[in-house]
């Protein structure tokens, strides 16, 4: 379901240029998932070593989050329509997402929403909240759900 938002955004902007929005918005997640991917493979690698910093996937990541975050709602709407698909790194991107557009709101569903099975999915999540959240703010989060306070146990 769309939101009321979405519904009005689609209006004015027309069904052909909602479509290649939506398609773009799609990609740079696509791309967000895949990066990491190259993460986790990077960390797992390091087996518990420090992993070191790599500015090239960090500028790349950070140029799709912002590409995400000009979206606004169409981009939320293709993140929240992917989310279904167990994917971690489209957790991760979402999280993200969530956290830049300040939507505590859908940040909070999210994080109700977590399998206490899924650890990649934990990590994500974590991870996610960790590069973009005030400790403060992070603490708050953790602090209401017990999956994550496991996580970071």
């Amino acid at each position: 379901m769309m939101p009321m938002i979405m519904e009005e955004r689609a209006l004015k902007i027309g069904p052909a240029a909602l479509a290649f929005s939506r398609e773009l918005y799609a990609w740079h997640l696509e791309e967000l998932s895949f990066l990491y991917g190259q993460y986790e493979e990077r960390l797992e690698s390091l087996e518990g070593k420090a992993a070191g910093d790599d500015d090239d996937t960090d500028q790349r990541i950070g140029t799709h989050l912002n590409a995400l975050e000009v979206g606004e709602t169409i981009a939320i709407d293709v993140c929240l329509s992917r989310m279904n698909e167990g994917d971690a790194g489209i957790l991760y991107a979402t999280v993200r997402l969530f956290c830049r557009l300040n939507r505590n709101d859908l940040l909070d569903e999210t994080s109700g929403t977590i399998d206490p099975h899924q650890k990649k999915h934990i990590n994500a999540m974590i991870r996610g909240l960790r590069q973009e959240l005030p400790p403060e703010r992070l603490s708050v989060i953790v602090s209401e759900n017990d999956v994550l306070q496991k996580g970071l146990s």
